[in-house]
């Protein structure tokens, strides 16, 4: 499988697939807590099965992933300063910038965006629609966010006692050893990716700011604005939905809100049919969670990467879709977690 190379962008640590001669770009943008080591496997993944013939970027959170002092100062101020939702759309459109720059001019760019990363992707393109080609949203968070069943559990962490004991307790974790670590997470539902989560935790800066993002969310995500819908009509879009009511971030309302809103087209057979417009909703039918890159990035991969192809520049897309062998990705296993 292929390495990424480790960069900055915009005081954030960033992932890059670099490819030699890329036919498309790719900008991810990751879901809440933003951090890149969660997604390697699945952009590697996903690299691989373009043949290595598109350029990927992925850029961790400001104060999430690790954080330079070249960073922009954070303009949150509930309770204290830190990095906002705000903060993270801006640092996201310097990402998209960035990728631009790294690709000849004519290549197409096409942003993903996971959970709270689609919201953030639907931001990017109701400010550079002229420089996006395609929106791909992965088990998005777009709308209503407070009306999620999760939202009421994590709502929670933002009542300071309640807040205040988990910082103090991820403070005693991030000095423990780091083998101690590994232990403790295995025992976890973040056993599948213990460097990434042991990576989040040894900062417990940027536990807070996920918290902190969590009450901007809460405030800025509701409907999804008429002008954004707008800004939408003219591209790709294409949405991957948890299996009905199984993802308590994303339930079957708010797909049929979205669907409503961004004029989706369900589109089912993925792998074998032609999409039906460039508006499309899939609900997921192999019971995918939510978290899907924990252990699951190949299904998706497989997924993704045949919109990239179907979806470019020309009668096959800008990889060549007709000369690659598409084959059923092999069904993964029924998930108890959420």
């Amino acid at each position: 499988m292929s390495s990424p190379s480790t960069l900055f962008v915009g005081g954030v640590r960033a992932r890059l697939w670099r490819a030699p001669q890329p036919r498309a770009a790719i900008l991810f943008i990751c879901g809440n807590p933003g951090v890149t080591s969660y997604y390697t496997e699945y952009l590697t993944q996903l690299y691989d099965a373009l043949h290595g013939q598109c350029t990927i970027l992925c850029k961790g959170s400001l104060g999430i992933d690790e954080t330079g002092p070249e960073a922009p100062p954070p303009t949150g101020v509930w309770p204290f300063r830190y990095y906002g939702l705000e903060d993270q759309i801006a640092s996201q459109s310097r990402a998209l910038d960035t990728l631009r720059d790294l690709v000849p001019p004519s290549t197409p760019l096409f942003v993903q965006g996971h959970s709270l990363g689609a919201f953030m992707a639907l931001q990017l393109l109701n400010m550079h629609a002229d420089k996006i080609h395609a929106m791909y949203l992965l088990f998005p968070a777009i709308c209503h966010i407070a009306q999620a069943p999760q939202a009421r559990i994590t709502r929670t962490f933002l009542f300071m006692p309640v807040f205040a004991l988990v910082h103090m307790m991820c403070w005693i974790l991030s000095r423990i050893p780091r083998s101690w670590l590994y232990w403790i997470i295995g025992h976890t539902s973040l056993r599948y990716s213990p460097d990434a989560t042991a990576d989040l935790v040894a900062r417990p800066y940027a536990v807070a700011t996920a918290v902190y993002m969590f009450h901007d969310e809460l405030r800025m995500i509701k409907d999804i604005p008429t002008h954004v819908a707008e800004r939408a009509k003219d591209k790709i879009v294409r949405s991957y939905w948890g299996q009905g009511d199984s993802d308590s971030w994303s339930t079957s309302f708010h797909r049929r809100h979205a669907e409503s809103a961004l004029h989706l087209d369900r589109w089912q057979n993925v792998i074998h049919t032609a999409p039906p417009s460039k508006h499309t909703s899939t609900e997921c039918q192999d019971a995918l969670p939510h978290a899907f890159c924990l252990r699951h990035s190949e299904a998706i991969a497989r997924i993704t990467s045949r919109w990239v192809q179907a979806d470019g520049p020309g009668p096959h897309g800008p990889l060549g879709l007709s000369r690659l062998h598409l084959s059923e990705p092999p069904r993964p296993e029924p998930l108890s977690e959420a």
